[in-house]
């Protein structure tokens, strides 16, 4: 339920707050910000779920909420731009996803899926990504991973960088609930309510850019706490050396609060300030204590044991972790700014990020180190993988740190670089970090407790906390050091381990000894040369000064690694004084590769200090510059996707990769690339003309052009021209087909390269002007792998117009302007014979007789179509046809009479016509076509120079698909068919209405090898637009199983045919891993075995949805969300029972109205791998009519256990019936035992009316389900 925060207590969300206050409706409790508690599974999933411990008979809201499923099987995802994304993830873990427009003009879509991320761009906004949009704004699988699906948050946080000077954002824009100012970066954090976000994009996309003032808005993203955890290595104690506590100093923390109570802190913690919604600097994660008692802890709970590096410092607690783990990176850079300025305190650390190089929080720690002069100690993060260090520990004046064991080993979960274009080096020291024994947070409940007040942790949180308490000491040691001179003191005295390279471990181990031993600062800790060409261009510079920190005057001599080179190899600086030498790399002397020494600084009679020096000389690189042309000949602006074959790099604009570099030009893009092969592809719409835009009605057809394999050797021009790409054509023999509106559905392309993920982009654009898609036929490639492949949906056709001496193409107008749904939308069904009228431009048809006519009305610019053709039907016109201006650009009123558009020219020439005489013309309108072609067609490969197909009856699947409907006739569903190819993880398509239910339909799909199929169908039709005001009304969607097809196969398939009630889905079973029981029941299973999930609907008339479990007589869990999530059961063997109530209050509704289930089991531990649950389910066999009737007393049943369930055998059966919905009940005259758990039941012979039914089924297990479902279906 997208509107409402959680509070903590857990309890049902209907009781919860909407997005304008903080406090919950049902306790009063604080809500907690969306989502986050979602995180907390790892470490304290035990507390949540068992917090309360009821009793029989206890208030339901005393209960826990189950947990969320790990992973959600679907979601929505509204984006930015108000238009929502649904996904839904298959057993096979494919997704599904489809689009909702945020208005009925905006139709253009790309998805890209690359790598595994999957990313929706509207086609109005995709030129602003990323340089004035930040492109996590519409990556879906990372927007779900944060918990910004709309199942978890009604809002979504922002921060929106403003040029300098700009005024408060007003106007449009003035929608957003701002935040405090984050003046580091010139920008401010907001929040953005979802159901605001149409309004808002609406103000901030202008033209071709944002709105005044506004520079690039960002996604607020989700930080996280490195959870601190356990490991049996024993950690390195903390190490000081002389007298130096740290006094005088002050250290921040930035992370989850600091326990002050804790007996190591206590009055060491000077300032506190909380950034969360938690209400308090109090540590409710534990993660910030530990961070603080490595940094200072007196070890007063433990006799000077545990004793910090630097107890005699003063801590500053800023809390920007909530209590679930999880921030905001508003709330971190406000933290930073507080800590940096206004609090004073001279080392910051963090230990706190989010994926990825750059960004804001990496730009407000670079800018704050210079304006403040704090020094930053950030870890490298726990992902344990190369070129993954988090955002800000990328920032090039961070002193980053990782972790290493007590033998000094890297540790497995240090993460490490390099860092952005240049391959900077990244961390530039490493600290202990792995077993550690730290400070433990009342509220932290340790894996590996010490003691009551410690815990045994790992994490290079922790490494970090060394680091930072080491600068402390520094600082109280050399007063008036700054913090680069800290930074260079402490990389440069490290200790250097053999077996961790530099690209890991940078200079090496911390030793504070060291540090504070050498008597020579460096201005730095490492000198970065950035990006250079080997073999061309001028000697790279950089400048390092020393300071002689003693009392008398040294000499140092110096010495640094090949390739680099010195102006001197030799400093005198005076006492207190400085020097300074230039360093130089040469890359017209120097080999392609990373840069990689030391420039090592030995003072007489000192030791050495050293410091790193890193580029990157990569090969030259060569411009290339990709542009379009439309099929019309115009400039296009499209977005080329231009992959290097060999290495994998993706270059493009809304896809930011540390590979990719731009050039300037005039017209298109421009890239500088290394000499190699590429493949360089895209889609060219053509516009209509006039059109700016691909919004709906706008773009005429669309091409995939470019070439799939091409070796670019030096500066090059591609010219992406859909003139070269040739029409797609398709035969189907066996019936009269015509590309309806909506025909052709998505054009999808995939190149997999020799090395690096695949990249597949697919296209989905409603509402063109020809239901066409061209292709530029292309030469194998040679290299990895290639496809391009069209999804089409061909019917009878939908409307004709024949007369003599003329080919006429009749279109109905786009039903979006027009209606809600389609039963709004008139449609002529059947054949009719209409003699033209023509009406001009429809201003003087008041009067006119038009009974029976086609009324052909030329339209122009700015004329209501809906005020014409109503006008028309007035006087009494069976059909109008526009022409000339037939571009809508807005809602519309309902319309009364079917109204269709022709070609300007065939318009005219009618219009003549009827002019000179009586013109009749025969209408055939058929709106519930017979038969359905559902193909995806390929090319693997290559592109053929004529893409053309046979879709013969032999060669497709046969699928007979009876929908039913709920005891009515002539009402409309919906529908929607993805399918997959073999390259594909994601697919998408759009929603279709299917007309005149209940009936039967012929549909044919393709078979091709590989290619996979999944179906899903609603009841009612759901809604495509929101012109006219309707109450909201539940949707019962069900869905298939993920399946293939043979050629020459013929099956029969049903959809919504009752009974309808609760079950399992075979691809999720209800099953238990250790003590953790995860729950997947569906709320509803038609006879077919389709099934869907139905959570309670937030509107009066729709679905409510109540899910029980009971330990014996005890409520342990409840979830009002649908029968899906996760609870935690006690390990010793017990009894259970699930109750499971669903009821539809839908006013379309007549049918299962109210189910009930009750399952009971016993469950123990289960080690290892999963167990499923031996549930028993219930399937229904009557034979009903397509309108769910019957007039038969015969009905089958088939109890089972669930699907991948070891179950014992069925013992018990029984059945019994209502016709008074639940209100008394009577067996079966008859139930007869078939074997393998089918039945075969004879009733009372029903009156007309419903009939209830009751099951009651036990296994020699002793599991049992007990199953009502009032009015499972109708009599006749």
């Amino acid at each position: 339920m997208s509107e409402f925060r959680h509070c903590r207590k857990l309890h049902d969300q209907r009781s919860c707050v909407t997005l304008d206050r903080l406090k919950c409706r049902t306790c009063r409790r604080k809500v907690m910000w969306p989502g986050r508690w979602t995180r907390r599974w790892a470490a304290v999933a035990a507390a949540l779920a068992m917090s309360v411990t009821p009793v029989p008979g206890a208030r339901a809201d005393a209960v826990p909420e189950l947990l969320p499923a790990a992973e959600p099987r679907s979601y929505d995802v509204t984006l930015i731009t108000g238009d929502k994304v649904h996904i839904a993830v298959g057993e096979d873990g494919r997704q599904r996803a489809s689009v909702t427009p945020r208005d009925p003009a905006r139709s253009g879509f790309r998805m890209v899926d690359h790598g595994g991320e999957l990313s929706v761009l509207p086609a109005d906004v995709a030129d602003l990504v990323p340089d004035r949009l930040d492109p996590a704004l519409f990556n879906v699988t990372a927007l779900a991973a944060q918990g910004y699906t709309d199942q978890q948050t009604g809002s979504l946080p922002l921060i929106v960088q403003q040029d300098a000077g700009a005024a408060p954002l007003t106007g449009p824009l003035a929608g957003l609930k701002a935040g405090n100012r984050l003046e580091s970066i010139g920008a401010i954090g907001a929040e953005l309510a979802k159901k605001d976000a149409a309004a808002f994009a609406a103000g901030l996309v202008t033209g071709s850019g944002l709105a005044a003032g506004v520079r690039k808005v960002w996604l607020d993203r989700k930080i996280t706490s490195r959870p601190v955890t356990s490991a049996s290595t024993a950690g390195a104690a903390a190490a000081r050396t002389g007298d130096g506590d740290g006094a005088g100093t002050t250290v921040a923390v930035l992370d989850s609060g600091i326990d002050a109570a804790h007996p190591d802190l206590a009055g060491k913690v000077a300032g506190a300030r909380d950034f969360t919604y938690d209400g308090d600097p109090a540590d409710r994660y534990g993660s910030g204590t530990a961070m603080a008692g490595v940094i200072a802890g007196s070890g007063a709970a433990s006799g000077g044991t545990y004793t910090g590096v630097a107890p005699g410092a003063r801590l500053l607690n800023g809390k920007i972790i909530d209590e679930s783990g999880s921030g905001l990176a508003s709330w971190a850079i406000e933290g930073l700014e507080w800590a940096s300025g206004e609090a004073g305190a001279e080392v910051v650390t963090m230990a706190v990020g989010v994926p990825g190089a750059g960004g804001p929080l990496t730009d407000a720690v670079n800018r704050l180190t210079a304006e403040n002069g704090t020094l930053f100690v950030m870890s490298t993060g726990d992902r344990g993988c190369e070129a993954c260090v988090d955002s800000p520990a990328d920032a090039q004046a961070a002193l980053t740190v990782g972790a290493v064991d007590g033998q000094g080993g890297l540790a497995d979960f240090s993460a490490y670089g390099p860092v952005g274009l240049h391959r900077a080096v990244k961390p530039e020291l490493t600290a202990p970090g792995v077993g550690v024994v730290a400070a433990r947070a009342a509220n932290f409940q340790p894996a590996e407790p010490v003691g009551d007040h410690y815990a045994r942790v790992s994490g290079t949180a922790l490494a970090a906390s060394y680091a930072a308490g080491a600068a402390a000491l520094l600082r109280q040691a050399r007063p008036g050091i700054t913090a680069p001179e800290v930074r260079s003191a402490l990389v440069g005295g490290s200790e250097a381990l053999p077996g961790v390279p530099v690209d890991k471990g940078g200079a090496g181990r911390l030793d504070v000894a060291g540090a504070l031993a050498r008597t020579v600062a460096a201005g730095d800790a490492a000198l970065d040369f950035g990006l250079t060409t080997a073999g061309a261009g001028y000697p790279v510079t950089r400048t390092i000064s020393y300071r002689n920190l003693g009392a008398e005057p040294v000499t140092v001599a110096l010495d640094a690694g090949a390739p680099f080179t010195l102006s001197t190899t030799e400093l005198t600086l005076p006492a207190g004084g400085k020097g300074q030498v230039d360093v130089a790399l040469d890359p017209a002397r120097t080999p392609a590769g990373w840069a990689r020494a030391e420039l090592v600084a030995t003072p007489a009679g000192g030791p050495e200090l050293r410091t790193l020096l890193t580029g990157n000389v990569e090969v030259r690189r060569v411009e290339l510059r990709v542009s379009a042309v439309a099929r019309d000949g115009r400039p296009s602006r499209m977005l080329p996707s231009v992959v290097d074959l060999d290495s994998g790099a993706l270059y493009g604009r809304e896809l930011p990769s540390d590979s990719d570099r731009r050039c300037e030009t005039d017209d298109g893009y421009c890239w500088l690339v290394p000499p190699g092969t590429y493949s360089i592809l895209g889609v060219v719409s053509t516009l209509r003309p006039g059109a700016t835009s691909e919004g709906r009605g706008d773009v005429i057809d669309q091409s995939f052009t470019g070439y799939p394999e091409m070796k670019v050797a030096r500066d090059t021009d591609v010219v992406l021209d859909a003139r070269k790409a040739v029409a797609v054509k398709i035969d189907t023999p066996g019936h009269r087909t015509a590309r309806n509106r909506g025909a052709a559905t998505k054009l999808v392309y995939t190149r997999q390269p020799v090395n690096g993920p695949r990249y597949t982009e697919s296209f989905l654009m409603d509402g063109r002007v020809e239901e066409s898609y061209y292709l530029q036929p292309t030469a194998k490639v040679t290299k990895g792998e290639f496809a391009v492949a069209t999804r089409w949906r061909l019917e009878a056709p939908a409307i004709t117009l024949r007369t003599s001496g003329a080919d006429l193409h009749p279109r109905y107008v786009d039903p979006v302007y027009f209606s809600n749904r389609s039963t709004q939308f008139p449609r002529l069904d059947g054949t009719a014979a209409l003699t033209v009228a023509d009406a001009g431009d429809g201003g003087a048809l008041k009067g006119r007789d038009l009974r029976g006519r086609l009324a052909l009305i030329r339209r122009t610019p700015g004329t209501s179509v809906s005020a014409l053709a109503n006008a028309a039907g007035a006087a009494g016109a069976r059909m109008v046809a526009i022409y000339g201006d037939t571009h809508l650009t807005g809602n519309e009123s309902l319309l009364t009479v079917p109204t269709v558009t022709l070609p300007e020219t065939e318009g005219e020439r009618l219009a003549a016509r009827a002019g000179r005489g009586r013109v009749q013309v025969v209408a055939k309108g058929v709106v519930a076509s017979p038969y359905v072609y559902d193909l995806y067609l390929s090319e693997e490969g290559r592109v053929r120079k004529r893409p053309s197909y046979v879709a013969a009856k032999r060669s497709l699947a046969r699928v007979d698909t009876a929908f039913h409907s709920q005891l009515t006739g002539d009402v409309a569903l919906s529908e929607v068919k993805y399918g997959w190819m073999p390259w594909e993880t994601s697919s998408w398509d759009s929603v279709r209405t299917v007309p005149r239910a209940p009936r039967v339909r012929t549909d044919y799909l393709s078979p091709a090898p590989g290619v996979r199929w999944h179906s899903a169908a609603d009841m009612p039709e759901r809604s495509y637009n929101a012109i006219f005001p309707e109450e909201e009304q539940g949707v019962m969607t069900v869905r298939d199983r993920t399946r293939g097809y043979r050629a020459g196969e013929r099956i029969e398939r049903t959809w919504l045919k009752h009974p309808v009630a609760p079950g399992f889905a075979p691809d999720s079973p209800t099953q238990r891993q250790g003590d953790t029981l995860t729950v997947d029941m569906r709320a509803l299973v038609d006879a077919e075995g389709n099934t869907g999930s139905q959570p309670t609907d937030w509107f009066p008339h729709g679905y409510v949805s109540d899910w029980r479990i009971y330990k014996g007589d005890e409520l342990i869990g409840r979830t009002g969300t649908g029968g899906s999530g996760r609870v935690l059961l006690p390990p010793e063997r017990a009894g259970y029972r699930v109750e499971y109530t669903v009821e539809n209050r839908s006013t379309w509704a007549r049918l299962s109205t109210r189910t009930r289930t009750v399952w009971t089991f016993e469950s123990e531990h289960a080690e290892g791998d999963p167990v499923v649950l031996p549930l028993l389910a219930v399937a229904y066999d009557v034979p009903v009519d397509l309108r769910n009737r019957t007039a038969s007393a015969k009905l089958g049943l088939t109890v089972s256990h669930q699907e991948g369930a070891q179950g014992s055998a069925i013992e018990r059966v029984t059945l019994e019936t209502s016709s008074d919905d639940g209100r008394t009940w009577r067996p079966a005259r008859r139930l007869r035992d078939k074997g393998h758990g089918t039945y075969e039941a004879t009733i009372e012979r029903p009156r007309q009316g419903t009939v209830s039914l009751r099951v009651t089924a036990a296994d020699a297990a002793g599991s049992t389900v007990t199953q009502e479902v009032i009015r499972a279906y109708g009599t006749r």
